[in-house]
């Protein structure tokens, strides 16, 4: 019921609400496997969540988080660039589907000779999000490569002073 007086509608707010705590989850899953945190990605997801990552098998939630575990010490740079997410609300608002673009860019080393690759992925997450006791999450995640590029030449760019990682902000 909207509000005549101050033009507020619940069913907007409640709207524009998931839709920003869905965008943070997806955002803490990014970052969470970017710093190889895996109790934030873990944190992403309900316990009975389902995740499938391309072609393989399906997993759950425990199972996921240690695949990431498992996969991602190879690569010694990872960042995930989301877009905006699309959320879908159910008509009682507990339900959310969610599509979202990323581009995945990643620092790996090559063979045994210990060189630097670098390779651009095109992701498409494909999610249902769940709203339990006051908390979106992720109950069930399908993703899959679109594309993908490999990065030729240096991984470093010459530039003194902007081509190094930099410490953190104080």
């Amino acid at each position: 019921m909207r509000d005549t007086n101050s033009g507020f509608d619940p069913v907007i707010w409640r709207q524009m609400a998931a839709e920003r705590a869905i965008q943070r989850v997806i955002n803490d899953y990014g970052r969470g496997v970017d710093e190889r945190d895996f109790e934030r990605i873990r944190g992403c997801f309900h316990p009975d969540a389902t995740i499938t990552y391309g072609g393989e098998p399906t997993r759950t939630r425990e199972e996921g988080v240690a695949w990431l575990a498992q996969v991602t010490p190879g690569l010694f740079a990872l960042s995930h660039y989301f877009g905006p997410a699309i959320v879908d609300l159910s008509e009682d608002g507990s339900t959310a589907t969610c599509q979202t673009w990323c581009i995945n860019v990643l620092q790996f080393h090559r063979g045994d000779d210990g060189e630097a690759a670098q390779s651009a992925l095109g992701l498409l997450y494909d999610d249902v999000f769940l709203l339990r006791e006051g908390c979106w999450r992720i109950a069930k995640r399908r993703n899959r490569t679109e594309w993908s590029l490999a990065i030729e030449g240096n991984p470093r760019l010459p530039l003194p002073g902007l081509a190094q990682p930099q410490p953190e902000h104080e």
